[in-house]
């Protein structure tokens, strides 16, 4: 399933004392966390199309579900820095295993799933499989008799 992230996700993705920071900073914005969130999803979609093998959604800004995780890793580095929060050192190295995580997506070696399946079904190989019945042919030597 393919959709758009949203605050839901950043909360989860925040510590509480991370939280209680972001609810407690000036300069709180929607706007800013709204063109945060964009700006990732761009990032993870460049990613998608890199890889070449993913089936990508219409929808501005959709991710795959499975992605999102990694992609509010990313996001939560840019969020508090926005906010002149304090960035520590494991959120920092989540950052940066999202960043890897995105350049194997990109190179190949990871496939998300595609938009519109249900994420069983391969996402490389040929769109369509051409199956071929034959059928044994009639010819005079095998009508002899009849």
């Amino acid at each position: 399933m393919w959709r758009v992230p949203d605050n839901d996700d950043i909360a989860a993705t925040l510590s509480q004392k991370e939280t209680d920071a972001y609810s407690r900073s000036s300069g709180f914005s929607p706007d800013v966390v709204r063109r945060l969130i964009e700006r990732t999803c761009d990032y993870v979609r460049d990613a998608l199309r890199s890889n070449g093998n993913v089936r990508m959604s219409l929808v501005p800004f959709e991710i795959p579900s499975g992605t999102i995780s990694k992609a509010m890793d990313y996001l939560v580095v840019d969020l508090l820095k926005r906010f002149s929060l304090p960035v520590s050192e494991p959120r920092q190295k989540a950052r940066e295993s999202a960043e890897a995580y995105f350049a194997k997506i990109a190179a190949g070696d990871i496939t998300p799933e595609s938009y519109g399946s249900d994420g069983t079904e391969a996402t490389s190989g040929p769109a369509i499989e051409v199956v071929a019945e034959t059928r044994p042919r009639v010819t005079a030597a095998k009508l002899e008799g009849l």
